[in-house]
């Protein structure tokens, strides 16, 4: 781009001031993660989950074994590279938060108009409320720290329990043999 400068003075034989100056903008980056079946945008600072942009994993039984992952999309609407250096999870209950894929090994660079994804599933290890802070480490110069919250219930799963009159009968239990319990028929005529 080029612009003139002009300065006016009181100087007697300058006026007027004038010269052109010339320069060249340099491109910045612009981070905007985006989640949930319909990829909504995330703000920057929300620390209130929710199922529609994929922050919130719902109610899911305390079970050792992990939801489905939620897909994130890190993408840069800049008009310059974007480094992407590390995806960090603290807060309450950071353990329960799996980071379980990412598009790229980090650090990673990401093209002006490009996108990275991360996966993260929900792996409760205590019943109830669970929640943890996701931050996106980005060189983007405004929102170099890209903080999130995830959250998601933790239910216990019901107990099942078979009973022959008041006695339990134990799951995989494939020897009959106790009449007690009523696994076991004797002998029952047939017609």
């Amino acid at each position: 781009r080029t612009a003139t400068i002009t300065i006016a003075s009181d100087d007697s034989d300058e006026a007027t001031y004038t010269f052109l100056v010339q320069g060249n903008g340099l491109g910045a980056p612009e981070v905007e993660i985006r989640g949930g079946t319909t990829p909504t945008a995330i703000t920057l600072g929300d620390l209130n989950p929710d199922a529609g942009d994929g922050t919130s994993f719902g109610n899911f039984p305390l079970s050792g074994t992990p939801t489905s992952p939620h897909t994130f999309t890190v993408h840069n609407l800049g008009d310059a590279s974007l480094t992407l250096s590390a995806i960090n999870k603290a807060g309450s209950n950071p353990s329960d938060s799996l980071i379980t894929a990412i598009s790229a090994t980090l650090p990673a660079t990401i093209p002006a108009g490009g996108t990275l994804t991360f996966d993260i599933a929900f792996d409760p290890t205590g019943q109830g409320s669970r929640s943890a802070w996701i931050t996106v480490v980005n060189s983007d110069s405004d929102e170099g720290n890209y903080l999130f919250a995830v959250d998601g219930f933790a239910t216990t799963p019901p107990a099942m329990a078979v009973r022959g009159i008041s006695i339990n009968i134990n799951n995989g239990d494939f020897n009959p043999g106790s009449v007690g319990n009523h696994t076991h028929f004797a002998d029952v005529p047939t017609c």
